[in-house]
């Protein structure tokens, strides 16, 4: 026995109890008798966020898991906020607009929330009249279960569109949008846009349409191939209209939450296989009450809104308001190799060359046709502040060599 106490395995087992080649362990203290094995509820904060930040885990996993107990429920949610309520879009639809309240009001989501947008695409009305149509069939018919069918489909629709009227009409979605904003308490950007295809807004799977938001429905085509089969075809743009509620909901805020209102971020696509497009900035509201405070505009169109007169007109008068504007992005639809209209040139020539009262310290052009003249012109009316140029796919009709010899005498350029 002192043999093998003092080989290998009996120093290796010094605490074991060896008796007729039977090991056993020592005794363990009490209070460590039934204790759990470590596992995910024993990891640090870290590894938690890990686990959860897996490209693996889907919506449903993490709400999931949320659910399960309260000590993963915060790294659950903290990671659940990141993904989805970073940017939250909403539709003129009075659960989208209420949900995003709740979110900018929530302790544990509104953190996130760094930029609200706005989708100004609405169902087409003419919907109704299609839902009607299949309903008469239906009666025609004498088919008991495509009438109740049908009939719960036109209800639908008609109580939705209802619906979005009354938000339009009565200001409740500007004030459901400015008690949004004002329950961050801390500066926001705030987007509006037509591009359905490229966003996942709040609400819109309680649309009471299969065509409204339906990637599968994108496709470009000529409006002589157009059908009811392609494009989104129950979808209207309504640019024109809609864009008025964020200006409308800034200015039924109270004056110090106006101050978070610091970016503002207008995006209009051209998209062919709409039913119908009125994207145009001619509704803009524009004082200098409602942006004083606002520090960047990013505008990206498409060329047909630049070539409409009230549109050109609603953005000069925007320059005239904006005091503390501070950096400056401008992006068009125009693509190198296309001809370039007159009126075109002109339009962007009259908005980047109006006086104004602030200060640029950055510009981004990007996909812009504009003369030489129009450039210098901006540049020489900032050039004292103006920082950080980025010019990319820009087409100027004459010479950059001018140009490029104007920027290194005159500017104090940190990035380029």
């Amino acid at each position: 026995m002192e043999s093998l106490k003092s080989s290998f395995f009996g120093r290796l087992f010094a605490d074991s109890i060896i008796t007729a080649g039977l090991v056993t362990q020592p005794t363990i203290p009490i209070a460590t008798v039934n204790q759990p094995t470590p596992g995910l509820l024993g990891c640090p904060i870290e590894v938690l966020a890990s686990v959860f930040g897996n490209a693996g885990l889907n919506k449903d996993d993490l709400k999931a898991a949320r659910l399960t107990c309260k000590e993963l429920q915060p790294a659950a949610t903290r990671e659940f906020a990141r993904r989805y309520f970073t940017d939250p879009f909403v539709i003129l639809s009075s659960y989208s607009l209420e949900t995003l309240v709740e979110i900018c009001k929530h302790p544990d989501f509104s953190p996130h929330v760094q930029s609200i947008g706005f989708l100004t695409t609405t169902l087409y009305s003419g919907s109704i009249n299609d839902r009607a149509l299949r309903y008469q069939n239906a009666i025609l018919e004498k088919d008991k279960k495509c009438i109740k069918q049908s009939l719960a489909e036109l209800n639908a629709v008609t109580q939705f569109t209802d619906e979005q009227v009354h938000l339009e009409c009565s200001g409740k979605a500007e004030k459901l949008l400015a008690s949004a904003i004002s329950a961050l308490c801390r500066p926001i950007t705030v987007t509006v846009t037509n591009d359905i295809a490229s966003i996942n807004p709040i609400g819109v799977s309680k649309v009471p349409s299969d065509r409204y938001y339906n990637s599968s429905y994108i496709q470009e085509f000529s409006e002589d191939d157009y059908n009811d089969d392609n494009g989104y075809s129950e979808v209207e743009s309504r640019m024109k209209d809609l864009l008025r509620l964020v200006p409308n909901a800034i200015y039924q805020m109270n004056l110090g939450d106006r101050k978070h209102f610091e970016g503002f971020k207008i995006r209009i696509k051209e998209r062919s296989y709409m039913l119908k497009r009125d994207d145009y900035l001619g509704t803009l509201r524009a004082s200098e009450g409602i942006y004083r405070c606002l520090t960047s505009l990013h505008l990206e169109v498409d060329c047909a809104s630049l070539r409409n007169k009230d549109s050109v007109a609603a953005l000069q008068h925007l320059f005239t308001v904006v005091p503390c504007l501070q950096k400056l992005t401008f992006v068009t639809s125009w693509a190198r190799g296309n001809t370039i209209a007159t009126l075109l040139l002109t339009n962007t020539g009259r908005w980047l060359g109006t006086p104004s009262k602030f200060d640029l310290r950055v510009l981004v052009i990007q996909e812009v046709a504009c003369t030489k003249e129009t450039l210098l012109s901006i540049m020489k009316s900032h050039s004292k502040t103006l920082r950080e140029i980025e010019l990319s796919g820009v087409t100027l009709l004459g010479s950059w060599r001018e140009c490029i010899s104007w920027m290194i005498d005159n500017l104090h350029l940190e990035k380029f």
